[in-house]
């Protein structure tokens, strides 16, 4: 068993934590990911529609992007509807899978460790340090920074007593290119 150190462990290498993750690289810090997945993009469980100002404000990859969103319906509970229709593109339907390994490679460029098929067991903070015992196939290893980030969208089961949970949440769906 090991006990490696990180100046910032994020946990979750989806699109939140894999950015989270690359901005802080960017500026200097050591950051570990870990994804339980053995791959990034897998078990996407949120919308794959971003708008254009994210974009743009983020500056992130358009390589996921499958088609751009230039008009809205919104319905009323009677059935009646409002049709919007933009000039320019309001927000893109985008890969999610495809958007989340990009997001990552992009943290990966800035040096960023991600750590695949690496299940967090447990999180405890103790001598203001961030500890996370984690588990990857029959090993279990140890990792310690100053800070941690908990990116982990609505799998929060795996996580110990001491993380606060969301009472509430809302599901997204996936539209797929017509």
């Amino acid at each position: 068993m090991s006990n490696e150190k990180h100046d910032i462990i994020v946990v979750g290498a989806g699109p939140i934590g894999s950015y989270t993750a690359y901005q802080l690289a960017k500026n200097g810090l050591n950051v570990g990911i870990f994804e339980k997945n053995s791959s990034i993009g897998e078990d996407v469980n949120c919308t794959g529609l971003i708008s254009e100002e994210c974009f743009k404000h983020f500056d992130l990859p358009r390589e996921a992007i499958l088609r751009q969103v230039d008009s809205i319906k919104a319905y009323s509970p009677s059935g009646n509807y409002i049709r919007y229709q933009s000039a320019s593109p309001l927000a893109y339907i985008v890969n999610r899978s495809l958007f989340d390994q990009e997001m990552n490679r992009m943290a990966v460029r800035e040096g960023v460790t991600t750590y695949l098929n690496t299940r967090v067991e447990e999180i405890t903070i103790m001598d203001d340090s961030f500890h996370v015992k984690v588990k990857t196939g029959e090993e279990e290893n140890k990792f310690s920074s100053k800070v941690g980030v908990i990116a982990t969208g609505f799998d929060l089961n795996s996580l110990r007593e001491g993380v606060t949970k969301p009472r509430n949440f809302l599901y997204g769906v996936q539209p797929t290119p017509g």
